[in-house]
This record gives structure tokens, sequence and C-alpha cells, in this order.
């Protein structure tokens, strides 16, 4: 005994062109250089890799330079086989000590237009509750990924 499913026809529906973006021009053109640009991003990743023995073993390289006891405006050399480098003067490095003593000077209204307090900042430094009294959170731009339709 044989079993027989029917099954109902289901006609197609017409398919119609979606109505394209009043700015599909510029979706083109971004979707055209897309894959140059990739290309150049993979590049550059690859050489910012390529640099990582150089900038390792020119950090490694400063510190010894710096663990010379050299005077601080003491210039010098120092060989290598096939290379030698150049020792410069110390450079100077300048910070605030008395961060009360600046705002004095400067009076509140100047002082607190030039402050700086960064957001990891406060991220460290205040609770929650503190940090929902002065920070608000804005929504920013969407994220957009430009594909081949078809």
């Amino acid at each position: 005994m044989a079993i027989v499913l029917t099954k109902k026809k289901i006609e197609p529906a017409a398919y119609e062109e979606p109505d394209v973006s009043a700015f599909a021009a510029l979706i083109d053109k971004v979707g055209q250089l897309q894959a140059e640009a990739e290309k150049t991003l993979a590049r550059i990743k690859l050489e910012q890799d390529r640099l990582k023995p150089y900038k390792q073993a020119l950090a490694e390289l400063q510190a010894k330079i710096d663990a010379l006891d050299l005077g601080p405006d003491a210039i010098g050399e120092e060989l290598g086989f096939d290379f030698k480098v150049e020792v410069g003067k110390k450079g100077s490095a300048r910070r605030v000590t008395d961060l009360k003593k600046v705002r004095e000077l400067m009076g509140d209204e100047l002082f607190y237009a030039c402050a700086t307090v960064t957001l990891k900042d406060l991220d460290n430094y205040l609770t929650g509750p503190q940090r929902e009294q002065v920070l608000v959170t804005d929504r920013t731009s969407r994220a957009v990924k430009v594909v081949k339709r078809g």
C-alpha cells in the first residue's frame, strides 16, 4: 500500500526591484573602493607587524643607552660592528608639582577652562552613582558594512 502526499502548488511571487537609496551613488562608490582599501589596510598591518622587531630592538638599545653613566649634557657615540649610535644630550620633561597653586595663580575660570580630566580618570576614581551625576552617554554613529548585491 502506497501513501500519496499531495502538495499545493505555490505560485512564485513576482520579484520587484527594491527602490534604490537616495545616496545610491555614494554607496556604490564606497563599495567599489572597498576592495582596494581592504588590500591597502592589510598591507599596512603587515608592514606594522614587520616593524615590531625593529621597534623592540630600538627600545632595548634606548634602555642600554639610558643606563650608561653619562652626564645629562654629555654627548658621544657607541660603536657596533657595522653601525654606530650617536648619543645626544638628555631631553627635559616637565610636570606640575602643585596643582592647587596653579589654580590659585590662574584663577578658577581659566583653570577650569584649561583643566583636563579623562573619562578613564572618572572611571577609575568615581563610583557609578557619582559618574551618573557628571557624565552623559550619547549614541554614536551606526555601524556600516557595504556588501555586493546579488
